[in-house]
């Protein structure tokens, strides 16, 4: 740590975050929507828009920012990285970790999302919030970072513990309800509970019955690569979005894209429910054009002769120089759950829980629970 850096409390940290959310949950439900601790409206505006970004780590950021701030106020709240070169930088990484998370598991079931560690991914690996072009240059989400960077600057500019107090209790109403708004979860039995193939098959294709536009499917292999990655540690970092939203729009090369630690992608999937010729060559058309180097398209039901799917496979990686692997959805998870140990299997049917409520499909987490209720794999 450089000489500037500055300590954080975690017990106390911890501390306060316990008895802002224990006053925080005394307010009624049916008072909440009209319930505010900031006066002014923008500034409401901002913490709302933060707290339900569409980018996963800004929803982390804007509490532990503001907890480090009302924890310790002669921290800068700008600072992420202890060795940021600004008076009063401190490891918020740490904080968010070791005090945030594991607040969101016991009060909020993972309602920010469920990471472990939210700082590691690439929109907070930069030492400081800055808008220096710079730090833009590397930011996908150019707008909630300019909207947590004003947010932050005001509260460094004002430096005033009560207002500090006040944002970060109206970042923790809003966080309690985006937590309403998430269905309880099952809890999937723990071992000595197994999961067989045959029951795995089955409940993967009752739920995988309903169409979904993609969803179901992309969160399930979503699911599978994040549990398998635990295990194998193949890439840095696994990303997707929410299947209603086009790739080239939100700037992402594949439906789930696993990248190296330099930000390098290693591996695009495309899933897709059902699988055609003509889908196919435009998901191979689409990697070649990417520039993508390995890809995997998974699907459902795959509607391809075996011959005519392999066939075009080899044109693109003559042409191309390609890897591609084309694969069943249900056989790929029976393969690579099948690779380790039971436990695994226990493990993927909870995360792709995780997988639903992280991109908000509600309505497909709410049958992913009855399956696996009627299949016997939950208990309350």
């Amino acid at each position: 740590m450089s000489s500037q850096s500055v300590e954080i409390d975690f017990n106390e940290a911890s501390k306060i975050l316990d008895s802002l959310w224990e006053e925080v949950t005394k307010i009624p439900e049916e008072e909440l929507d009209t319930y505010n601790y900031v006066d002014d409206k923008d500034l409401r505006a901002k913490i709302k828009e933060l707290v339900n970004s569409k980018t996963k780590s800004y929803r982390y950021a804007i509490i532990t920012q503001l907890l480090a701030k009302k924890v310790n106020p002669s921290i800068n709240c700008l600072s992420i990285q202890a060795q940021a070169s600004i008076e009063g930088a401190f490891d918020a990484r740490s904080l968010c970790r070791e005090v945030l998370v594991n607040f969101e598991r016991r009060k909020l079931s993972d309602a920010l999302g469920g990471s472990p560690d939210p700082y590691v991914n690439k929109p907070l690996r930069h030492a400081r919030f800055s808008l220096e072009k710079e730090t833009l240059r590397h930011i996908k989400d150019k707008r909630g970072w300019n909207i947590l960077c004003q947010v932050l600057n005001y509260v460094e500019k004002k430096n005033d513990p009560k207002l500090t107090e006040k944002l970060l209790k109206q970042a923790l109403l809003e966080a309690r309800k985006r937590y309403l708004k998430i269905p309880h979860k099952l809890a999937v039995k723990k071992p000595p509970f197994k999961i067989d193939i045959p029951k795995l098959k089955e409940i993967l294709e009752k739920f995988l019955s309903k169409p979904s536009g993609g969803a179901r499917c992309q969160s399930v292999i979503y699911a599978l690569i994040k549990v398998f990655n635990e295990r194998v540690k193949a890439f840095e970092e696994i990303t997707t979005a929410k299947s209603t939203a086009a790739n080239s729009f939100t700037g992402r090369l594949a439906d789930i894209e696993c990248r190296d630690k330099d930000g390098a992608l290693k591996l695009a999937i495309a899933a897709t429910e059902e699988l055609t010729l003509g889908k196919l060559d435009e998901e191979l058309s689409k990697a070649a054009k990417r520039n993508i180097n390995r890809i995997f398209v998974v699907a459902h039901k795959i509607r391809i002769k075996p011959d005519q799917a392999q066939s075009l496979i080899d044109e693109y990686i003559t042409k191309h120089g390609m890897d591609i692997v084309v694969v069943s959805l249900i056989n790929l998870v029976i393969f690579m759950t099948t690779l380790l140990n039971d436990e695994l299997r226990l493990k993927f049917l909870n995360e792709v829980s995780q997988a639903l409520q992280e991109m908000e499909y509600y309505d497909d987490l709410e049958d992913w629970k009855n399956v696996l209720e009627e299949k016997g794999a939950s208990s309350h």
